[in-house]
């Protein structure tokens, strides 16, 4: 897998749907940690579907076997690193955060909303470039 380091978010919209550059995005995760330690995970594909393929879906799964690790570990473990590492905050609320990864091919908008009885998680991803930042 390409390296990768998490980085504070700096484009709100990409970390949910019909963003700007919803064309780029090739889908997203949605998860959920259930009573606090479980990970249920669904994918949704988005307009750039077609890369959608076995090279990114190795990608995205060495990915979140990485993010299981910590951030994504469990609820406890995600409010324990927003809090160490702040990241952008989103829907003005400090327990939604959004963290950008970076790889050679992919970016990936992580929005992190660790409370029970909603979905903890969504992992926005885009193919990399055409955007008008870095």
């Amino acid at each position: 897998m390409a390296r990768f380091e998490i980085l504070p978010g700096n484009s709100e919209e990409l970390f949910y749907s019909n963003s700007s550059r919803e064309q780029e995005c090739i889908g997203y995760l949605r998860a959920d940690f259930g009573s606090g330690k479980e990970f249920f995970s669904s994918w949704w594909s988005h307009g750039s579907n077609a890369h959608n393929d076995s090279a990114f879906r190795k990608e995205l799964n060495a990915l979140l076997k990485e993010l299981r690790k910590d951030i994504l570990k469990d609820r406890a473990h995600m409010r324990r690193y927003m809090s160490e590492q702040p990241g952008l905050l989103l829907e003005r609320n400090p327990m939604t955060q959004g963290y950008r990864i970076i790889t050679d091919k992919y970016e990936y908008f992580l929005r992190c909303a660790p409370e029970p009885g909603c979905y903890d998680a969504y992992l926005y991803c885009y193919l990399k470039g055409g955007s008008t930042w870095n």
